[in-house]
């Protein structure tokens, strides 16, 4: 059951610092039936040259796909990720570094989980924060993040995303549901996991399988690690406006989705339909307050509470 071949999305801009500890931690996974897809972004420095050299590109284990530039880091995975066309996909950050059971348990407990149906799934992991070094900050993401391992629903998502792309695995029933990733929706791994969330199921692997990296050129870094002062609670109060026009990107991009899934004859649940009237405005008030006392939001709970209200 575990000779499934995994791709592996992996965009790269200027990532020659770090890459080759990336590709290193890749070769030495305890499950090796996986290919390297990358994509890059018109990178000046020697990150095709580093990727041409390693082990994994002798071996016919890593493709280059694309070179030309000015994508965007968004645009660039979207493009790198149409190569994966196995059953599994896990995304790949340049900067990180692979503990080697990584996906061998990953693929396991994916397995494990979309059944014998293949139902569109999404595992995710813990991480460590580690320093440009690979000195570890925190054994636990989720421990000292404002995300939550306990996100779930599509309410759960609406403010935020909670999971690094680089800690996903998803099958390709998943894949199929989720393309295309709209243009707008600037987040790829925000917009695969919202979609796992309303149409298919997530999972979380409580162990930390990747050491995420913390540096000065980080697209994304961790959210929440700042201590919760008076000055900082204020400043995050006045956010809101910020969070509410992400709520707009999503209600942009993923009503007209959630009409396409409809002509497709897909029928709603109870849980789904609260979450389109959310998104329409048509729920009501309390309701709003019921749904919001059981979601993790993945910001600040007086912040997530005053946009809420404004929904």
């Amino acid at each position: 059951m575990l000779e499934d071949r995994i791709d592996i999305a992996l965009a790269t801009y200027n990532g020659e610092k770090y890459i080759t500890e990336l590709l290193d931690s890749l070769d030495q996974q305890t499950y090796q039936n996986f290919i390297v897809h990358v994509c890059d972004d018109g990178s000046k420095d020697q990150t095709i040259a580093i990727c041409e050299a390693h082990s994994l590109f002798k071996k016919g284990k890593l493709e280059i796909h694309e070179k030309t530039g000015g994508n965007g880091a968004s645009r660039n995975f979207i493009r790198t990720l149409s190569y994966c066309q196995n059953s599994y996909i896990a995304l790949c950050d340049q900067d990180d570094f692979w503990i080697p059971t990584k996906l061998e348990k990953m693929l396991s407990k994916l397995q494990h989980e979309e059944g014998m149906e293949k139902r569109p799934t999404l595992v995710f992991s813990d991480l460590q924060i580690v320093d440009e070094k690979l000195h570890i900050l925190s054994h636990s993401y989720f421990a000292v993040s404002s995300k939550s391992h306990l996100c779930s629903t599509p309410f759960d998502f609406l403010l935020s995303n909670h999971v690094p792309g680089c800690a996903m695995m998803f099958n390709s029933s998943l894949k199929q549901i989720f393309e295309p990733i709209p243009q707008e929706f600037r987040m790829h791994d925000w917009w695969i996991i919202l979609v796992a969330a309303f149409e298919g199921r997530i999972v979380y692997l409580d162990e930390s399988l990747i050491q995420y990296r913390q540096h000065g050129n980080n697209t994304v870094g961790v959210v929440g690690m700042e201590k919760p002062t008076l000055i900082h609670k204020i400043r995050m109060a006045s956010l809101y406006k910020t969070i509410l026009l992400k709520v707009d990107m999503v209600r942009r991009s993923f009503l007209p989705y959630i009409q396409q899934r409809e002509m497709q004859r897909m029928e709603l649940s109870l849980e789904q339909k609260a979450f389109v009237d959310l998104l329409q405005g048509h729920l009501s008030f309390s309701n709003r307050l019921q749904i919001f006392s059981k979601t993790v939001t993945g910001e600040d709970r007086l912040l997530s509470f005053v946009v809420w209200c404004l929904l």
